[in-house]
């Protein structure tokens, strides 16, 4: 019973020398305690604390009431601990008349807590505080805005602790972020609201520019060389110095071009995006003009007649078009141009889906439409006209008489279809790596056309017009098909960032296109050599499926914005 009363009365004597009035004119009744004059209720240190209402933390006297014995007898209502911490009109009390505060003060005495304060009033800066210590109000509040509750969300579109209140807040906190408590925060608590949240400045733009090398294709031997006097027929019985300059395998050298590729995120999560690429024409040709007095040059084919030009071994053969010093045959001189191109260009439009991210690492899945158009031309002309010199012209011709054929070959083949694919970005510090891997699915029309002419023009007179040249036909040829083809793709980057949204890049970068018409592949050279300007040519062409890639290095410029 003693001890009771005793702790009754140290509880009492505490409360009575702990609380304070404030008098209508805003002074304090207290006098001079330390920490507690006119300051301590109005200066900037002044000890008001956000304390939210009706928690069973806060509720809970032992919350306030330090590891004393007397902690059973202190109880206050939910009630009374609100009415002490905000008046109706929203005004903030002093702390000293909240019995609430004193949760906040974990059982210091108030004499302890001005004591403190006024040893923090030297100091410009205060350090984070416990939920056992009372800190200042006005380190809780944001200017004009009331409270603040200091917490740190997901980092998605909105969430006030990236630095923006909505979706139209400059910072984004997207996936990578670094403004949480410098982590990425691309969890997969997400609410699902957040995905179709808009973010402001999440557009992206890329160019590169492509260093690329195509495939060698494939054709028949076109042009042949020889040494001075001998026969440009490849037949090493016939000719055994005869070579093929033009055609076998048409080899391009490096070729320009150049990529570009932009979009947006549409939310944190759902981007959509275009991309176009296209390669300078490549070109491989050939040119000649002269007598053949240093090498003999003819156009090959397979004769299938025993009725040659140029000689009677009824398989390989040539129309010569420089020849000198040849026994048994008349001088030739003549010119030959061939060219063959390859033109290719693509445009894509796509969707990135972001599967996830940690560590700086982002993983996107890539689908969409993709287009494609790769062109192949092959052009010979040439022209042959008979010297007075060397042995006899052949029958029905005569010295001066000249020919010139010429022979086009095109394929056009149009991809539509459908891409599949990922893209997985590191990053590591200013470093970024990059792998994109994808196949393109569809549709791949392939158009195929020839066309030949010859002209003959006898010794000072008029020329005239034939159909078909040396390997195409007297018919012109206009064949389409569709097929399904597929296309796989990869391209890898290494890049550096020099500036927070400005990248630059060096790569490498594979395609490959499977069923595909090239101009090689279209070629017939069995013809039969004594239907050779008279517009009877017959012979047809062929249709093959091949496949062709390019690669090379890329050059890349990336700026986000």
């Amino acid at each position: 019973m003693k001890m009771k009363i005793r702790r009754l009365a140290i509880a009492a004597m505490l409360l009575t020398g702990s609380s304070t009035t404030l008098a209508n004119d805003g002074t304090s009744m207290v006098g001079d305690l330390p920490g507690f004059g006119e300051e301590a209720y109005f200066g900037e240190d002044a000890a008001y604390t956000e304390v939210p209402a009706n928690t069973e933390s806060q509720n809970d006297a032992s919350a306030y009431v330090g590891e004393g014995s007397f902690e059973e007898d202190l109880h206050v209502s939910d009630e009374e601990m609100s009415d002490a911490v905000v008046s109706d009109d929203g005004e903030v009390q002093p702390v000293a008349h909240t019995q609430q505060a004193m949760q906040r003060a974990a059982g210091r005495s108030l004499m302890r807590q001005a004591s403190m304060r006024t040893n923090q009033q030297t100091q410009s800066n205060y350090a984070p505080v416990s939920n056992r210590q009372m800190q200042p109000v006005s380190h809780q509040m944001t200017m004009g805005s009331g409270y603040v509750e200091s917490s740190h969300g997901d980092c998605g579109c909105g969430d006030s602790s990236c630095g923006g209140s909505s979706c139209g807040a400059e910072v984004s906190c997207g996936c990578g972020d670094m403004g949480c408590d410098g982590g990425s925060k691309c969890e997969s608590h997400r609410k699902i609201c957040s995905v179709m949240d808009r973010c402001q400045g999440n557009t992206w733009a890329q160019m590169d520019l492509l260093l690329w090398f195509a495939q060698s294709r494939d054709t028949p031997p076109l042009i042949v060389e020889s040494d001075a006097g001998t026969l440009p027929v490849l037949d090493p019985t016939v000719s055994p110095t005869a070579r093929s300059v033009f055609g076998d395998e048409i080899e391009t050298e490096l070729t320009v071009g150049v990529r570009a590729d932009a979009g947006i995120w549409l939310t944190d999560n759902v981007g959509i995006g275009g991309r176009f690429w296209g390669l300078s024409e490549s070109e491989s040709n050939y040119a000649f003009s002269g007598n053949g007095d240093q090498r003999s040059i003819g156009r090959a084919f397979f004769n299938t007649n025993g009725s040659l030009f140029a000689g009677d071994n009824g398989g390989e053969d040539s129309l010569p078009i420089a020849l000198t010093g040849v026994p048994g045959g008349p001088d030739l001189s003549g010119s030959i141009v061939a060219e063959s191109t390859l033109d290719i260009w693509a445009a894509e439009a796509y969707g990135r889906l972001r599967f996830g991210c940690a560590g700086g690492c982002q993983l996107d899945f890539i689908g969409g439409y993709s287009h494609f158009d790769i062109d192949d031309s092959l052009f010979i002309g040439s022209t042959t006209t008979i010297e007075g010199t060397g042995a006899a012209p052949p029958p029905g011709s005569a010295v001066g008489d000249s020919v010139a054929y010429t022979d086009r070959f095109d394929t056009e083949n149009t991809f539509d279809g459908g891409q599949l694919g990922f893209d997985l970005t590191m990053n590591r510090g200013r470093w970024m790596a990059r792998s994109l891997t994808k196949v393109h699915l569809g549709n791949m029309n392939q158009n195929v056309r020839i066309q030949g002419r010859s002209v003959t023009t006898p010794n000072g007179g008029t020329g005239t017009e034939g159909l078909g040249g040396i390997l195409a036909g007297n018919q012109d040829v206009d064949f389409e098909r569709d097929v399904f083809a597929f296309a796989p793709e990869a391209n890898f980057k290494l890049g550096y960032r020099f500036r927070p949204n400005v990248l630059l890049s060096v790569g490498y970068s594979f395609v490959y296109f499977d069923n595909v018409a090239l101009t090689g592949d279209t070629i017939d050279r069995l013809v039969d050599g004594a239907t050779l300007g008279q517009g009877t040519n017959d012979n047809g062409f062929l249709i093959d499926d091949s496949s062709l890639f390019v690669h090379g290095i890329d050059l890349g410029f990336v700026i986000d914005f």
